[in-house]
């Protein structure tokens, strides 16, 4: 143990954790208690695990860390499209000096008006899916429902045909392995996804040049003519980015909201208090957090709960174990609506880097989770796989039955 004061060397007393081994495979909640309740930090073969709430709410908010730059993929041997994507279009990857500006002119696209104004088309879009299987009893309400109606919603926004949503939303799904553990083997199915993915946003940016209209891509493009913020290639890479995340987190981070309530036994109490709506989603983000790590990167000397570490070391934020640490969560195992989250944290990120889309992805799942208890009772959750592998960086469940009555 160190004395007060001290600063330890960033492996000095740092137990192992083993995120491939079949304990963690059968029970990664288990282990993760197991290895916080050790201490603060454990170490992966993918780098220092930072679990605790508190030392991750740090590592979000110290200037020397940020994210794997270009560099990191070039190491894992990605091919020149990958390398254009995180250069140009992937945020979450961008260095300070281009993120910035981006974002800034990104953001007015996710002002709270814009956001707002999306309400109408989440409900009707929501409304037209559920009609087709309301009446069956049954329903995969991840295939049949949270897999497209986010990106039904914002391709709405963005002024994307609903007809050319089947043409790219295979390419889309495939940036999901961007996320991968290990990365390089999806490296061929990212490099074909991605030069589908900007074939179309070019089209799709001429077409909008030759004739704007009402709709996101329209706007950014008149905003580009006045701020002249982003190059070409910025502009197509983040549209691009625009279509990865509306087929990412929110499909999983909404059927996982949907299985904790109807776990918790609270959809009744859903239905009839509908003003318990954000508790039960706050909560669900906590006690479910898709985003299951992000990874940073010392950029310079630093010291962070009193270990330093050296430039060049890579850190994992754990927010699997982060949303359960009981120094910061009483009891973090139940599922509570009664509890206060800070709910800029989990899962969405803070900092500079915060999900720039936690506005609308709130609103997608408010909407939805209203209109099916207002149209659903009796329900159950009769099937649901595991998902990816519980060390992947995006967990949550691909496929998950649901048996029901119609309200």
């Amino acid at each position: 143990m160190s004395q007060a004061g001290e600063v330890l060397t960033a492996d000095e007393g740092v137990p192992p954790v083993d995120l491939r081994g079949d304990a963690f495979a059968d029970n990664p909640r288990k282990v993760l208690a197991e290895a916080l309740a050790r201490g603060p930090v454990a170490k992966s073969k993918r780098g220092y695990e930072f679990l605790s709430y508190s030392l991750i709410s740090d590592a979000f908010l110290d200037d020397k860390l940020d994210t794997a730059g270009p560099d990191h993929y070039e190491r894992l041997g990605a091919g020149e499209s990958v390398i254009w994507f995180v250069n140009n279009g992937l945020l979450s990857t961008m260095a300070r000096t281009r993120h910035d500006p981006i974002r800034r002119l990104m953001l007015k696209a996710f002002s709270f008006r814009n956001i707002e104004a999306q309400r109408a088309e989440a409900r009707r879009t929501a409304t037209e899916m559920l009609e087709t299987w309301i009446g069956d009893g049954e329903v995969d309400i991840i295939r049949q429902l949270t897999e497209y109606y986010p990106i039904r919603v914002m391709s709405a926004m963005i002024g994307i045909p609903r007809e050319d949503i089947p043409g790219f939303a295979e390419a889309a799904h495939e940036l999901h392995l961007l996320a991968a553990v290990p990365m390089a083997p999806g490296f061929p199915r990212l490099e074909v996804a991605l030069e589908e993915l900007k074939s179309y946003v070019r089209r799709l940016v001429e077409a909008r040049r030759a004739e704007p209209q009402d709709d996101f891509v329209s706007a950014l493009l008149a905003a580009q003519e006045v701020e002249n913020k982003l190059s070409e290639d910025e502009l197509i890479g983040n549209l691009v980015n625009l279509i990865f995340a509306g087929m990412g987190t929110t499909t999983k981070q909404f059927a996982s909201a949907i299985h904790d309530i109807v776990k918790a036994g609270l959809w009744e109490e859903l239905y009839q208090h509908p003003d318990e709506l954000g508790d039960m989603i706050n909560e669900s983000l906590r006690f479910s957090p898709v985003t299951q790590f992000v990874v940073r990167i010392v950029q310079d000397d630093t010291v962070l709960g009193g270990r330093e570490y050296p430039k060049g070391t890579r850190i994992l934020l754990n927010l699997l174990a982060a949303s359960r640490d009981p120094e910061k969560f009483t009891d973090p195992d139940r599922f509570d609506i009664t509890r206060v989250n800070d709910e800029s944290r989990l899962p969405f990120g803070w900092g500079v880097h915060r999900c720039l889309g936690q506005p609308l992805a709130r609103l997608l799942i408010e909407e939805g989770l209203t209109l099916m208890s207002n149209r659903m009772t009796e329900v159950t959750v009769t099937d649901r796989d595991r998902g990816p592998h519980p060390a992947e960086m995006l967990g949550g469940s691909t496929s998950m039955t649901l048996s029901f009555s119609a309200r």
